[in-house]
């Protein structure tokens, strides 16, 4: 669903109606998609954190070393993530 221009939409599931300027549905998703992967990223390192914490409340050493390895993979990726973006990034400037 994709909306050029000045276009008076109803929406489907209510009586109100929705005007768009040069807006495309595709656009909201990319933000909605945006901001659900950053909730993700950051739930992943909350859990990490809880799981470290516990850790050392415990004693566990296992536990401990684990979740260190889980939060040493989660900025590795995020690194990743941040450099392929940038290449991307350069990539299309050309």
């Amino acid at each position: 669903m994709e909306v050029y221009g000045n276009i008076l939409l109803l929406h489907p599931r209510c009586n109100w109606a929705i005007q768009k300027h040069s807006f495309t549905f595709k656009t909201t998703l990319m933000i909605s998609r945006r901001i659900i992967n950053r909730l993700i990223i950051l739930s992943f390192f909350v859990l990490i954190g809880y799981c470290l914490a516990t850790s050392i409340a415990v004693r566990s050493a296992i536990g401990i070393f684990l979740a260190v390895v889980s939060l040493g993979a989660g900025v590795v990726f995020l690194y990743l993530l941040a450099k392929k973006q940038q290449e991307v990034e350069t990539e299309e400037s050309y």
